[in-house]
């Protein structure tokens, strides 16, 4: 029922802002202020350090056409916050639980960042909640995302009646408002903001400012190009931007480079 498309790669376009003002238009960065440090995808099973503390995961997909998505762990610790989640796949698990135990020395998830409600970044939520139970966690994992999110990613628990397994641990939820810069967490590591970015479901991009090393990281998510995101990466020392390609909720390689 779809036309054909070739083979892409479903992920970002990784590029190093000297700076971006906040009244810029998303063509107007100068090609001599970027860099691109990034032109391979992390290896399989394999993790690659884009900023002090900050790793870049990527995960299969069984989708024609889309190859991989990628997640982002933040060094939180003694455990890590994870954007996004991945596809719910026995591929895709056995990629994360293959880098959990070596690159990621085994310690747990501590927070979940939700960007968006489309499969391939939340429906691997029910499998990692579930193993964490089934290996015993005890300590309390919280849950960030827009209303939109959280309350699908619930429904879709209850569909397992996640109610009623014993001796759960707990699951906390932290609903982000859907205005600009809206404060997610903070901590003596990190203070996150989100934006409503432009894609087909509400969507949030982040800011990441990495408190101990004086650094500011943004994230895109899944969007148009849109002013949203260069407010964001206002004053950033590197910016993650998807590329899937043009199309409705999404930019290509040219224009996130632009």
């Amino acid at each position: 029922p779809f036309p054909a498309r070739p083979a892409i790669d479903f992920g970002s376009a990784m590029a190093m802002l000297a700076r971006v003002t906040p009244d810029s238009s998303p063509q107007a960065a100068p090609a001599e202020a970027l860099a691109y440090p990034f032109a391979d995808f992390p290896p399989e099973r394999g993790v690659v350090e884009v900023a002090d503390g900050v790793l870049w995961l990527s995960t299969p997909l069984p989708f024609a056409g889309l190859r991989q998505v990628n997640l982002w762990l933040l060094r939180d610790g003694d455990g890590w916050t994870m954007v996004d989640c991945g596809y719910g796949s026995a591929a895709a698990r056995g990629v994360i639980e293959a880098i959990w135990a070596s690159a990621l020395g085994g310690k747990p998830v501590t927070r979940l960042v939700i960007t968006h409600f489309h499969p391939d970044h939340v429906s691997g939520v029910p499998a990692l909640l579930m193993n964490s139970w089934l290996l015993g966690r005890k300590t309390p994992l919280t849950i960030y995302g827009l209303a939109h999110t959280l309350d699908r990613l619930k429904s879709l628990m209850d569909a397992y009646d996640w109610q009623s397994w014993p001796n759960f641990f707990q699951v906390n939820f932290h609903t982000t408002p859907l205005v600009p810069l809206s404060p997610v967490l903070e901590d003596a590591e990190y203070r996150v903001h989100a934006s409503p970015v432009h894609h087909l479901v509400p969507t949030i991009g982040l800011r990441i400012e990495m408190q101990q090393v004086d650094q500011v990281l943004a994230y895109s998510c899944d969007t148009e190009p849109c002013q949203e995101v260069v407010e964001l990466a206002s004053g950033a020392d590197m910016l993650i931007h998807e590329a899937t390609g043009t199309g409705i909720g999404h930019s290509s390689a040219e224009q996130a480079g632009s």
